[in-house]
């Protein structure tokens, strides 16, 4: 079977520094449609852990260790590659989900879980916690709760330093989500709020990256990119994705060994659906990747090697697509698990192999890149 996907490939040079949004900017636009081809034979290959719970996150800390986490409190963990798992429920709150999770070694992890209110105009309602394993994910132990807050990222640099992002809804005159952002250097002993000082864009805090450069750099849901270097005391705009219309969420960023910038987001909504992967450079060139495939996580083999997953509405309903390239996404092939794949939502590589989960329990495995 033969899937097409058409792909908008925007470069936009801008005169000036962008490092601050606000400026005023002309840019020249370019706009070429690429079309992307099947893969040919299907080489991925699907796993069953056991359950039929929606997976929110997978991570290898190395060949051989790995976890993958449902929404409901389901760990799977392996010490072989994925050649075995081990399952173990966490006792999360009643109605709550995992929404992130980040392990630092064999044995230390941690795992972010919000109970969303029934009411929007009672934020209180609802409620995060962070929890920690010191054992592999046997016993968890609950660290930092707040009302009114979800977690969506966190970023450890060490089992002692890390940092988790999302956003806090506040009552002023109207509902607003600030910015949120927590900092331990203990493990999680103590987590101090250094987000005080954050511009109030009411925009979801998405993700998180350090930069031995630049510090802590944090990424909101409209593609503005913050940067502090002195524990929050001092916040600086790093820079804002030009350009994008106002239903476009942004997920995830980081950089490349050639210090460009990356960016996955896109849309899924009754606007259409569309994924986009945008590239910043040091000189202020942008290059973005459009993609009608809504595009919920990437890995970057190496800069010219990507690969995708996420999305695509058909007669259906939503499947599960994976986007390759060889060449840093001048041209993309498509690969579908299955006929059936659901939705994917995250990916991983443990050495060789890449690993794909995705809803309603499902895994496969693409061995030997």
């Amino acid at each position: 079977m033969y899937f097409y996907v058409m792909i908008f490939v925007t470069a936009a040079t801008f005169l000036g520094c962008t490092s601050d949004s606000n400026t005023n900017q002309s840019s020249v636009v370019e706009t070429q449609a690429v079309a992307v081809s099947s893969s040919g034979p299907n080489r991925w290959v699907t796993k069953n852990l056991g359950h039929q719970e929606d997976l929110a996150t997978i991570q290898f800390i190395d060949q051989f260790h790995g976890w993958v986490v449902s929404r409901k409190g389901q760990i799977h963990s392996t010490s072989d590659g994925g050649k075995t798992w081990r399952q173990r429920l966490v006792d999360i709150p009643q109605k709550a989900e995992v929404l992130a999770s980040f392990f630092v070694d064999s044995l230390t992890g941690w795992i972010s879980v919000v109970r969303m209110g029934d009411d929007v105009l009672q934020p209180n309602e609802t409620k995060a916690w962070l929890m920690k394993t010191e054992d592999g994910g046997n016993t968890w132990v609950a660290q930092y709760s707040l009302e009114a807050l979800q977690l969506d990222r966190m970023r450890f640099v060490s089992a002692q330093e890390g940092w988790a992002v999302g956003s806090r809804t506040v009552k002023r005159e109207t509902l607003q989500n600030d910015p949120f952002v927590l900092h331990s250097v203990d493990g999680g002993k103590h987590w101090a709020v250094i987000s005080g000082a954050l511009p109030k864009h009411d925009g979801f805090l998405e993700d998180a990256h350090y930069d031995k450069s630049l510090g802590l750099l944090v990424l909101n849901s409209e593609g503005q990119v913050f940067s502090t270097s002195n524990a929050g005391a001092q916040w600086q705009e790093l820079t804002a994705i030009p350009n994008e219309p106002s239903q476009t969420f942004f997920g995830r960023f980081g950089f490349l060994a050639d210090r460009r910038l990356w960016f996955l987001g896109g849309s899924s909504s009754y606007e259409g659906t569309y994924g986009i992967l945008a590239f910043r450079k040091p000189d202020n060139t942008w290059t973005k990747l459009r993609t009608r495939a809504y595009l919920s996580d990437v890995i970057f083999l190496t800069a010219d090697q990507i690969i995708s997953c996420g999305f695509v509405y058909e007669n259906s309903g939503k499947r599960g697509v994976i986007l390759r390239s060889r060449d840093g996404g001048r041209s993309w092939v498509t690969d579908i698990p299955t006929n059936t794949s659901p939705p994917l939502t995250a990916l991983a590589r443990a050495g060789n192999h890449i690993w794909v989960v995705g809803e309603h329990g499902y895994v496969a495995l693409l061995e030997d890149l």
